[in-house]
């Protein structure tokens, strides 16, 4: 069964200090990121693509980031899955989107997880791997066909807050 992941980088959140790092979990959005992932999220849901479940983890910033996705698409129900911590990594999240039983999963995350999942899932070359980047507030879609550490995910497009949509996985200008 083919599977849609749109993966999803929270939106501009607050800076931390050194000493409120321990607080890193309750960093909100900004007005500006609120703004602008809402023009991303209006985009995407201008595309007409259904979304059977969005998930997020725990962290304030993509909690916030989840609901106005949701928003955009008339969802009223988003997952919070302790496997899109920041501290995450790929195996155990796949492990937990097989027992989904989705079609389509919109996953809100952290830029390290979001970055190792698309390679993780994809057939990047190692050298354009390092080129991947998940900007804030940005969308992208894989089709994978088995979710495993196997590559069969096959990169569609992405959506940043700031352009128009584009092919494949989002890659710095270096690559």
């Amino acid at each position: 069964m083919m599977m849609r992941l749109y993966l999803v980088r929270h939106a501009i959140a607050e800076e931390s200090t050194e000493a409120e790092s321990s607080m890193d979990e309750l960093r909100a959005l900004t007005m500006k990121g609120r703004r602008r992932f809402r023009r991303s999220a209006l985009a995407f849901a201008k595309l007409g693509e259904s979304v059977d479940l969005i998930c997020s983890s725990p962290v304030l910033r993509a909690a916030q980031t989840a609901e106005l996705l949701a928003t955009a698409l008339g969802h009223d129900d988003i997952r919070v899955l302790q496997e899109l911590s920041r501290d995450s990594a790929v195996p155990p999240l796949l492990a937990r989107l097989s027992q989904l039983g989705a079609v389509s999963v919109a996953l809100v995350g952290h830029r390290r997880l979001l970055k190792e999942l698309a390679v993780a899932v994809t057939s990047v070359s190692f050298e354009r791997a390092v080129h991947v980047r998940f900007k804030r507030g940005a969308i992208a879609r894989i089709d994978v066909r088995r979710l495993s550490a196997d590559p069969t995910g096959r990169p569609r497009w992405w959506l940043a807050p700031d352009g128009p949509l584009r092919e494949g996985l989002p890659l710095d200008e270096a690559a």
